[in-house]
């Protein structure tokens, strides 16, 4: 199964970010393996500082079957990368 809905995100300085179509379908790859006798989906780090866009994010993902694990400043979101190795990462380019 593949993306049949990407996501697009436009981002203009000093304007914000815009957030659209935000529907995804796991990948073949995303098949969720047995931790500890329970099904968990793949694992994604989601790192933006806007708590809005934040949260929009965690929950559609969370939604979908993934794991989630959220992180509001960069600093913090290297912490759990290097912790957790997340199969995909979310970032703001911008995040303090």
């Amino acid at each position: 199964m593949a993306l049949q809905f990407p996501m697009v995100v436009m981002s203009a300085a000093l304007r914000g970010t815009n957030t659209r179509a935000l529907r995804l379908s796991k990948p073949e790859w995303a098949t969720p393996a047995p931790v500890d006798g329970a099904a968990r989906g793949p694992l994604v780090v989601v790192v933006e500082d806007d708590p809005t866009q934040r949260t929009l994010l965690a929950r559609a993902l969370r939604s979908e079957g993934y794991e989630v694990i959220t992180s509001g400043d960069g600093e913090n979101g290297l912490r759990v990368i290097v912790e957790h190795q997340p199969d995909l990462i979310l970032l703001d380019l911008s995040v303090p």
